[in-house]
């Protein structure tokens, strides 16, 4: 009689359970202190667990923290995926930036865990490789905003401007924009008033780039697309 072989093993609900906690605590500790500054203990008692069951579930610190930014990577991935919805350049750059927004409203942790790439210092390897992975992925992003712009020039849908200083003004923009929301001061914005504030932005720098609005558009601060 054939042997009947064994029923695929169900996915172990408390292991995942145990791992979204790790990584949870884990994201918290090293935006406030910076992964250096951050122990494996420190983890352990934020995410309720043993120090072994960090160690079990992702083998280092550095390992989880590569995870978590690759998890972060991947989520503003599909994001940034939307910005190409459209037949004109300049929308599609604008497209971008409403994407990039929407990705640091709707997941704040994995924004933060992208921005402080960079400012980390890299003492390993596999720091220094991951580090250069999200830079890598990030320069892919801008350049192509940067293209979309060139090509909204070639189709006289703004001026001619040096795209890669405009690109650059534009990442900058939006990026510290959406930092007004991590302040803990007076400076400090909702997320509401980061939508309204953008949005001004995009109008001004429209017609700053030469594109054919009409004025009363530059104060046409309608939410961003949800």
């Amino acid at each position: 009689m054939a042997s009947v072989p064994p029923a695929p093993r169900r996915p172990d609900g408390r292991r995942e359970r145990t791992a979204r906690a790790i990584k949870g605590a884990a994201s918290t500790l090293f935006f406030d202190q910076g992964v250096q500054r951050t122990t494996i203990d420190e983890i352990a008692e934020g995410a309720g667990v043993s120090v072994g069951s960090v160690y079990v579930h992702f083998g280092s610190k550095d390992a989880l923290y590569l995870a978590l930014v690759e998890e972060a990577s991947a989520i503003n991935a599909s994001y940034v995926s939307e910005a190409a919805s459209s037949d004109s350049p300049l929308q599609r750059v604008f497209n971008a930036g409403d994407a990039y927004v929407r990705f640091a409203l709707e997941h704040p942790v994995s924004f933060r865990l992208i921005s402080m790439q960079g400012s980390q210092p890299v003492i390993t390897p596999e720091l220094e490789e991951a580090q250069s992975r999200i830079t890598d992925r990030v320069e892919q992003r801008i350049t192509a905003i940067g293209m979309d712009l060139a090509a909204a020039m070639a189709a006289g849908e703004i001026d001619q401007i040096p795209v890669e200083t405009a690109v650059k003004f534009l990442w900058a923009t939006w990026t510290a924009v959406i930092s007004l929301t991590l302040r803990t001061d007076r400076l400090k914005i909702s997320p509401e008033e980061l939508q309204v504030t953008l949005a001004t932005a995009r109008n001004v720098l429209a017609r700053g780039l030469g594109a054919d609005i009409d004025a009363t558009q530059l104060f046409d601060s309608a939410p961003l697309r949800g």
